[in-house]
């Protein structure tokens, strides 16, 4: 197994985040067609809106560099990039051909303190037509999956639970509803299972 150094992951995971901050920003420019307002469900409005859960919401940064950062050879870092590549290409081919807005109420009217700037900027930065599937539960749970079915039992059971965290802080910081999380995570696991089964070739558990 040809060992893999920091200076070649650091490349591959500024290409991917180049790649998916350029995909995320400039699709909204130019839809196909307008975009559809969803309602929240009443799963959705059950769930309450809990601050401080936008410290797990950001983690999210951490998770999916962590993916790449943790690659243990040359083989896993590429498979890792083509994964989370065609992972954005499904996410970027949904919020041009089906993007969806919610125009949940800001819940957070005024920064008061940290928790809420980071909300407020949360919310100024994004992309209200980029929902479904949730990019945050697609990208969080896609790498878990790949690693459970490659074999890597300790470090895919370790990210999934952090993935989930990070799916269940994108409905109680009311950035998705129920149907984008649940959709990201069918996507996730239908691609995580499929490309660690039968591209990648089992590692040791």
């Amino acid at each position: 197994m040809e060992a893999v150094t920091l200076r070649q992951k650091i490349p591959a995971l500024v290409i991917f985040w180049a790649i998916q901050a350029l995909t995320y920003f400039l699709i909204p420019l130019k839809f196909a067609f307008e975009p559809t307002l969803v309602s929240y469900t009443r799963i959705d409005q059950a769930i309450p809106f809990v601050l401080w859960t936008i410290v797990i919401y950001v983690t999210f940064y951490a998770q999916v560099s962590l993916m790449f950062l943790l690659a243990e050879s040359r083989k896993a870092l590429r498979e890792i990039f083509i994964l989370y590549f065609w992972g954005g290409c499904l996410l970027s081919a949904f919020y041009f051909l089906m993007p969806t807005v919610h125009h949940y109420p800001n819940p957070v009217p005024e920064c008061c303190g940290v928790l809420e700037w980071i909300f407020l900027k949360i919310r100024y930065l994004d992309v209200a037509a980029n929902q479904f599937p949730s990019g945050h539960t697609l990208f969080s749970l896609i790498g878990p999956f790949y690693m459970l079915a490659s074999g890597r039992k300790t470090k895919g059971w370790l990210f999934l639970i952090w993935g989930l965290a990070i799916t269940a802080s994108t409905l109680t910081v009311k950035q998705h509803n129920a149907y984008d999380a649940v959709a990201g995570i069918s996507f996730a696991a239908a691609l995580g299972y499929a490309f660690g089964r039968y591209y990648s070739k089992p590692a040791a558990v």
